[in-house]
C-alpha cells in the first residue's frame, strides 16, 4: 500500500554527505539498522577483524587519511557480499588512492587484486533524483573470495576542507555488526582545538610538542541478534565525533560565510519580485506569493560539484537555470523576499530520522536547509515543492535546528505538528452488484503535513500514468480493477487543503455472494489508515522508541448491498482512549447501506515516543490493527 513508510520525497535535498568514516560504514552500513536484542550471540556472517584510520589534519582543515580494513566472511553468501568494495569520493575535493588490496585465503595464501580490476565509475544515483555531481567511485573486485577468506585493503585519502580552518569527522558503530578491533586516530595542530564526544567508545588523548592526537577504539566481536529501529543509528548506537567548531553558532557562521553575497538583489530579481507581488501591499501575502512561485518554478536538482554540498549558488544563476538544491531554494527565496524588504534566513536541519543533536557541534548533523521568516514567525520549505506556505513535511517537525542568524543563535527545536492543522479524511462509497462486481468513488481531503503527502502521491499518479498506476495499485491489493481520477495539479495553488478523488471498478468476487466474509472496500486509499504513521512504527517492539506525530484522521467506508441481500451480523465498534489519543470506530446500517466510520485524534507532547508514551501507543496499535480486520458476510440466498 502507498503510505508513510516511504522515504521523504525526492525534493528533500542533501546539504552534504556527512563526513563519516568511509571504511567504518563500508561494510556495516550495508546491513539493516538494528538495535540490540536479548538473543544469545551467534557467529556473525561477516566479521570486521581489523579497522584502522590514521588522519593527519593541516592548519587549514584539509587532511590525509590512511585507512586499513580486514573483513572475513564466515559463509558463502557473506563471501559473495564482501567480494566487491566501493570507494566513493569527490574528484574536485579529494583524491583516493588504493595502496593495496588482496584476498587472504583461509590457508594463508595471498591473491593480490589486479590493478586492472579496480574500476573507476560514476556512482549510481537514487531513482528519479536529478543530480549533477563530480562524485566518482572506485570499485575493487577481490579475487576468489570464499567462506573463511579475508578481504584486505589500504587506502589513502587526501581531502580539502569544506570550511576553511575547520575540521570535523565522526563514526557510528552498528551494534549488530561484529567489530573485533577498531582504532581510529586524528592528529591535529594545537592551534586547532578539537572537541570530542563519545558514546560506548574509548577515547585517548596524547599531546606532542606541536600536535595533539585523539584515538578512538571500539570492539564488539560477538554482537547479539538485533531488532530494527525507527531512529537514526546516531540516536541509538555507539559513536564518536571530533570537531573544531566551538558550538553550533560557529557552524552557522561558517555556513553564512559560504553563502555570503549569494542572495544579491539584481535588477532581474527585483523585477520578478515586483511582478509576483503585483496588486498586493500586504507583506505576508507578498511573502506567500513569492514562496509559492519558488516552490512551483524552481525544480529540485542536486548540484554537488566541488564544495557544492555546502556552498549554495548565486540567486541570479539559480533563477537563470530554473533549478537548484535546497540551499539554492533558500538563497533565491531570500533574494526575492529581500527585494520586497522582507527578511528570511537559512535554517539547518536533519531531514531524516535523526532527532538528537550531539553536544559537540558538527555540520554533519545537518543534511537539509529550509527558510525562516522572523517577521511572521514562519518556517517554510520550498524544496518540498508542494508544501503550502508555513507548512512543513511531517518529518521536519520537532527536530533540532540551527538558525543562520547574525550573530549565530544556539540550537532550537522546531514546533511539533498541531493536531487540528494536520488532518486527513477518506470517504469511499461503493456498491456491490448482484454479479459480485464492486464500483464506487473515493475522495481524500487533507491539510497540513497530510496535505503535502497527498499532493506528492497525486504527483506520483501523474508520473506513473493514471491508468497504469491504478492497475498496479489494485494488483497490489490482490483485486484487479481500474480507476479514473479527479484532482487538481498538485503543484498549483498551494492552498492549505487539497482533495483527491477517484472513481473505481473492481472485478467480480462471487465468493462474497456465497457468504465469504470480507472487509468493506477501501477504494483508492493514498494515505494511511487512522493511527498508522502518527503512532509510529507498528512493527517495532513496544520498548523501542519511534518518531510520532499529532494529527486527526477519519475514514468512512460505505457499501450498498445488492437488492434483497442481508448480512449475518453487523460488527461492533470499538473505543480506545488514553492521555495521548482517542480512537473510535462505529458500524451502522441504513437500509441496504452498511457504513464503517473510524476516527482517531492524536495529541503528543514529543517528537519521539519512548518509555511510558511508547508503551501506551503500542498497546493502542495492537487494538486498532485488530479493529481493521472487522468483516461482514452476506447471508446465503434461500432457494
Amino acid at each position: 500500500m502507498v503510505g508513510w513508510n516511504r522515504k521523504p520525497p525526492l525534493a528533500v535535498a542533501v546539504l552534504a554527505k556527512p563526513l563519516l568514516s568511509i571504511l567504518l560504514l563500508a561494510f556495516a552500513g550495508a546491513l539493516p539498522q538494528r538495535a540490540v536484542a536479548d538473543d544469545a550471540p551467534q557467529l556473525p556472517a561477516t566479521i570486521i577483524k581489523a579497522l584502522s584510520g590514521d588522519t593527519t589534519v593541516e592548519p587549514d582543515g584539509s587532511y590525509t587519511t590512511i585507512s586499513h580494513a580486514e573483513v572475513v566472511a564466515t559463509n558463502e553468501s557473506a563471501a559473495h557480499s564482501i567480494a566487491q568494495y566501493k570507494l566513493e569520493y569527490s574528484e574536485s575535493m579529494e583524491t583516493a588512492e588504493i595502496l593495496e588490496a588482496f584476498t587472504r585465503k583461509a590457508d594463508g595464501k595471498i591473491l593480490t587484486v589486479d590493478p586492472t580490476q579496480i574500476f573507476a565509475q560514476a556512482p549510481p544515483g537514487a531513482p528519479r533524483v536529478p543530480m549533477f555531481t563530480d562524485r566518482k567511485q572506485k570499485v575493487i573486485v577481490f579475487p576468489d573470495v570464499s567462506a573463511g577468506d579475508t578481504v584486505v585493503h589500504t587506502i589513502k585519502h587526501v581531502r580539502k576542507a569544506p570550511f576553511a580552518g575547520q575540521f570535523f569527522f565522526g563514526g557510528v558503530f552498528l551494534r549488530g555488526t561484529a567489530f573485533e578491533d577498531v582504532r581510529v586516530s586524528f592528529t591535529l595542530p594545537k592551534a586547532l582545538t578539537a572537541h570530542t564526544e563519545v558514546r560506548g567508545v574509548n577515547h585517548e588523548i596524547k599531546e606532542a610538542e606541536e600536535r595533539v592526537t585523539h584515538t578512538f577504539r571500539f570492539s564488539n566481536p560477538r554482537p547479539p541478534v538485533g531488532e530494527p529501529t525507527a531512529l537514526s543509528s546516531w540516536d541509538t548506537e555507539p559513536y564518536y565525533i571530533i570537531s573544531t567548531f566551538l558550538d553550533y553558532p560557529a557552524v552557522v557562521t561558517a555556513y553564512r560565510q559560504l553563502a555570503a553575497g549569494k542572495a544579491a538583489v539584481t535588477p532581474r530579481i527585483q523585477a520578478l519580485a515586483d511582478e509576483i507581488t503585483t496588486e498586493t501591499s500586504d507583506r505576508r501575502e507578498q511573502a506567500h506569493r513569492i514562496y509559492d512561485w519558488v516552490s512551483k518554478h524552481i525544480r529540485y536538482v542536486g548540484v554537488i560539484l566541488g564544495n557544492g554540498g555546502y556552498e549554495p549558488h548565486e540567486a541570479s544563476k539559480i533563477l537563470e537555470n530554473g533549478y537548484g538544491d535546497c540551499k539554492d531554494h533558500v538563497v533565491l527565496l531570500e533574494a526575492l523576499l529581500k527585494a520586497k524588504g522582507i527578511v528570511s534566513m537559512p535554517v539547518l536541519i536533519n531531514s531524516w530520522n535523526r532527532y538528537r543533536a550531539p553536544e559537540v557541534a558538527t555540520p554533519a548533523l545537518f543534511d537539509h536547509v529550509l527558510s525562516y521568516l522572523p517577521e511572521f514567525d514562519v518556517y517554510a520549505d520550498s524544496t518540498a515543492g508542494m508544501a503550502p506556505f508555513g507548512t512543513l513535511p511531517m518529518t521536519e517537525y520537532g527536530k533540532p535546528v540551527a538558525l543562520a542568524t547574525e550573530p549565530g543563535a544556539p540550537l532550537t527545536i522546531l514546533p511539533l505538528a498541531v493536531t487540528e492543522e494536520n488532518e486527513e479524511k477518506l470517504r469511499t462509497t461503493a456498491q456491490l452488484a448482484a454479479d459480485g462486481t464492486v464500483s464506487g468513488q473515493s475522495t481524500t481531503v487533507a491539510s497540513g503535513p497530510f496535505g503535502i503527502k497527498l499532493r506528492q502521491l497525486a504527483a506520483s499518479v501523474e508520473v506513473g500514468g493514471p491508468e497504469r498506476w491504478a492497475e498496479s495499485y489494485f494488483k497490489s491489493l490482490g483485486w484487479p480493477g481500474k480507476a479514473s481520477f479527479q484532482f487538481d495539479p498538485p503543484r498549483d495553488r498551494l492552498a492549505p487543503v487539497y482533495a483527491f478523488s477517484a472513481s473505481f471498478e473492481l472485478e467480480a468476487r462471487p465468493e462474497f455472494l456465497d457468504g465469504k466474509a470480507f472487509e468493506l472496500p477501501g477504494g483508492i486509499r493514498l494515505l494511511v489508515r487512522p493511527g498508522e504513521f502518527l503512532l509510529g512504527s507498528w512493527t517495532l517492539p513496544k520498548t523501542q522508541p519511534t518518531p510520532c506525530f499529532s494529527g486527526h484522521q477519519i475514514e468512512e467506508l460505505s457499501l450498498t448491498l445488492p437488492p434483497g441481500r442481508d448480512i449475518e451480523l453487523l460488527p461492533r465498534g470499538k473505543t480506545i482512549e488514553n492521555p495521548y489519543l482517542r480512537y473510535q470506530s462505529q458500524w451502522t446500517r441504513d437500509g441496504q447501506v452498511v457504513t464503517a466510520r473510524r476516527e482517531i485524534t492524536v495529541k503528543l507532547p514529543v517528537a519521539v515516543c519512548r518509555d511510558e508514551i511508547r508503551s501506551q501507543l503500542a498497546a493502542a496499535i495492537s487494538e486498532i490493527r485488530g479493529d481493521y480486520r472487522a468483516e461482514i458476510a452476506l447471508k446465503p440466498l434461500v432457494h
